[in-house]
């Protein structure tokens, strides 16, 4: 975690959509820097990566209360895992002001002349991605599905809206991703955050513990969910199996190119699991 403190940038944000960089700050690895912008990787405008910005509004009351929180990762794909790029969170900034702020973090992380995906939760109501669509003319918004259908549906209506349904999607797949390493987070206060979720058995839901924040931890769940949203319908295969599948295919080929021809199984036409080639490859590297 220290090598990534010691990349991060902070980076004031004017009103002028100006980002202007703090020479001088102090990192507390407990509690984020409000109101700037960490950043640890800059945007890449003509590379080949695309960003997905999630987004947690809040009322912005001051300090005690939810705070407003922005996760941004650069997309993975078959090759590379999903990574945080920059983050933003603040306990004084409302739905009204954290509109621009989603604007600028967009552009500035737009590749190849389109801006980063925006995906905001709208439980608070669809203000700022109305706003963004309509007084800022940002294209790029996430547009929901009706995800308890079989093909989930693609809806009109723009933004994330977390529900009794949608929320444990979102936490499954994030925790899923951070087990199989998939996910590269460089933020020590979403750490902080993601070690604080529990399970209420009475209230059938998992969230934050009492007397901390979830802020951090549910917009980077949006972020991945929403930059992988078609890839995880029902029914397309999903980059985690295909991921999976070509685990299971470099494992046989690496028992393959170990094992005598003559005594080589056919993997072929018998059921042979992941953990199988594994614990065959591990014999024969004289485990």
């Amino acid at each position: 975690m220290s090598s990534a403190i010691d990349k991060l940038e902070a980076y004031q944000i004017g009103q002028d959509y100006r980002f202007a960089r703090l020479r001088e700050f102090e990192i507390d690895e407990t509690d984020p820097p409000m109101g700037v912008l960490t950043m640890w990787e800059p945007p890449e405008p003509g590379g080949s990566f695309e960003y997905t910005v999630g987004v947690d509004p809040a009322w912005g009351l001051g300090k005690g209360s939810d705070r407003a929180a922005i996760h941004v990762i650069r997309n993975g794909t078959m090759h590379t895992m999903d990574t945080q790029v920059a983050e933003f969170v603040s306990e004084d900034t409302n739905v009204h002001e954290l509109t621009p702020i989603c604007y600028m973090i967009g552009k500035l992380y737009a590749s190849q002349g389109r801006e980063a995906l925006m995906t905001v939760e709208c439980n608070m109501g669809e203000e700022i991605v109305y706003n963004l669509r309509t007084k800022y003319n940002y294209a790029n918004i996430f547009v929901r599905k009706t995800y308890d259908s079989i093909k989930n549906i693609q809806t009109n209506r723009m933004g994330w809206l977390t529900t009794q349904r949608t929320r444990p999607k979102l936490i499954s797949k994030a925790l899923q991703y951070v087990k199989q390493g998939w996910w590269d987070i460089r933020s020590p206060w979403l750490i902080n955050e993601m070690q604080t979720i529990e399970k209420h058995e009475d209230k059938a839901k998992i969230e934050a513990a009492a007397g901390t924040h979830d802020d951090i931890f549910m917009a980077a769940c949006i972020a991945l969910w929403s930059a992988h949203d078609a890839e995880f319908s029902e029914d397309r295969m999903e980059l985690a199996q295909r991921r999976e599948l070509k685990r299971v295919e470099k494992r046989a080929a690496a028992f393959h190119a170990l094992e005598p021809r003559e005594t080589r199984r056919d993997y072929a036409n018998m059921a042979y699991s992941v953990d199988d080639v594994d614990r065959d490859v591990y014999k024969l590297l004289g485990g």
